[in-house]
């Protein structure tokens, strides 16, 4: 908070302690006025910083889950079907050039190209998930403003709440010095300061949940990015194999008298090779990282849940 914030926020904390200290308890719009100044700090605001957070939540945070979840399940069909096919990770065992292309690795390759437009169709389905799972990030940018705005709005309320106290502390102190016991210094103690601190209360335990919800959602945030990263190289790896695999469709054309042929089918197989053990690793990265964090996500987004059903409900962030 800035020196001239924070000069701000002390003048309209000491004008609010005014309000209340000059208030004609015989008065109905004079009362009201002065307890006025201490209920803006409590269900009124909060019900309005609630709206602000939490109104369009629930919906945002279920869309985007749902993105998500489409993806994980894109990148298990493809990971069940790449298993399915057993493709190989190298061509060790095989008898020279044509053993590799007309004997074990022909099979494998002959399941790849057989499989080849339902690869390319999941391969699509994953990269429409990439996108819609990018698109999804929208709905969490607008989750992550409100919660900065939030935030900003519960510090300058709990700032104003503290010199408002403080002011009124002030006062109250000072007509007690001068032996004034009136009504008004009863009513600045019993009403003003007692209901002022519960609900200055109210507002750091809506800070702290703000706290844990930006806590959450920077582990969504977290998840999306790394799952975004390995559908980027699933989905580069597998296009790239699938490539490699139509130069080698017709292997019955290279015979055991064409060293061209044949050296440029090695390459090939080999190539191959590389692009499936790639695809292999990068599916294995993806399915130990799944594991490890698929329980943070849950808790994550089990607790950004919880708050807003609560909120929702009955007004309770405990």
């Amino acid at each position: 908070m800035t020196a001239e914030v924070s000069s701000q926020t002390e003048q309209e904390g000491a004008r609010l302690a005014r309000i209340v200290m000059a208030v004609d308890l015989t008065d109905r719009m004079s009362r009201s006025r002065a307890r006025q100044t201490v209920d803006q700090f409590g269900e009124g605001g909060i019900s309005a910083t609630r709206s602000r957070m939490l109104g369009k939540q629930l919906r945002s945070l279920a869309w985007a889950d749902a993105k998500n979840s489409k993806a994980m399940a894109d990148m298990q069909r493809l990971a069940v079907k790449v298993r399915q096919l057993g493709l190989p990770k190298s061509g060790r065992g095989q008898k020279g050039i044509v053993g590799r292309l007309f004997g074990f690795s022909k099979k494998k390759l002959d399941r790849l190209n057989a499989s080849r437009e339902e690869l390319e169709a999941m391969v699509a389905s994953l990269s429409g998930s990439a996108e819609s799972l990018r698109q999804s990030e929208v709905a969490l940018d607008g989750f992550e403003a409100d919660i900065r705005a939030e935030r900003d709005q519960i510090t300058r309320d709990i700032a104003l709440a503290d010199a408002f106290e403080s002011a009124l502390v002030a006062a109250v102190n000072e007509a007690r010095a001068n032996a004034d016991l009136s009504d008004v210094v009863r009513f600045a103690e019993s009403e003003v300061l007692f209901y002022l601190e519960q609900h200055r209360g109210a507002l750091q335990a809506l800070n702290a949940v703000n706290q844990q919800a930006a806590l959450s959602l920077s582990i969504l945030r977290e998840t999306n990015d790394a799952l975004l990263q390995n559908m980027r190289l699933v989905t580069f790896a597998t296009r790239h194999a699938l490539d490699v695999a139509t130069m080698l469709r017709r292997p019955h054309e290279v015979s055991g008298d064409d060293r061209d042929g044949a050296t440029d089918a090695q390459a090939g197989m080999e190539a191959l090779q590389d692009s499936l053990r790639e695809l292999a690793q990068a599916l294995d990265r993806h399915d130990a990282w799944r594991t490890s964090s698929a329980a943070r996500r849950e808790d994550a987004l089990l607790e950004l849940q919880g708050i807003s059903e609560r909120a929702s409900r009955d007004g309770d962030y405990a």
